[in-house]
């Protein structure tokens, strides 16, 4: 991972909420869940001993929530090898490097919005579009402090706009972290 020692920990998480997100079943080689910096040695265990450290033992924390997030979100599962289970919102912002899709279940009405910002720039007041008219939570950040990160994140509630963007006819400003996944959904 580039960067310096807190980057590799934010590209890390970044790296792995999309892979977490992404459509597809999520497998996990082994010392992914703490990142363990070292290649897999068949001839000895696991480097156990990184979960000393704070950052190894916020990403096991992070690895274990994503977890509890998929397995609470039928979105992030359920029509994984179905085209109409992902949708893109913005694959095309190469020059703030923020990628932003939908990942839908059966019921269109059950979706989470996934944002990625792969570079270390926060953005306040960012905008992006949504399908639906409402108030919209974050589910999960990856740059919350509990995880290593810098702690910025949506703690309160987003509520729509009437100001159309990305092709849809809604849309919302929320805090883009830097180096970080942000899954939102409308709150319940």
């Amino acid at each position: 991972m580039p960067g310096d020692y807190w980057q590799k920990f934010a590209n890390y998480r970044a790296l792995m909420g999309l892979f977490y997100t992404h459509p597809g079943k999520t497998l996990m080689f082994m010392g992914g869940e703490f990142a363990q910096m070292h290649e897999w040695k068949d001839y000895t265990e696991l480097d156990w001993n990184l979960l000393d450290y704070p950052l190894h033992h916020s990403a096991q924390r992070f690895n274990r929530d994503m977890n509890f997030v998929v397995k609470h979100h039928l979105a992030l599962y359920e029509m994984d090898c179905q085209k109409e289970g992902f949708s893109w919102i913005d694959a095309d912002n190469s020059d703030l490097s923020i990628y932003s899709f939908i990942r839908y279940a059966k019921d269109v009405k059950d979706f989470v919005i996934v944002v990625l910002n792969m570079t270390p720039i926060v953005h306040h007041n960012f905008r992006i579009g949504v399908p639906e008219k409402g108030t919209y939570v974050e589910v999960i950040n990856s740059d919350k402090s509990v995880y290593g990160g810098s702690n910025l994140f949506n703690g309160a509630p987003m509520e729509t706009s009437d100001v159309p963007y990305n092709n849809f006819e809604q849309s919302l400003e929320m805090v883009l972290s830097p180096l970080s996944v942000t899954i939102i959904k409308i709150g319940d």
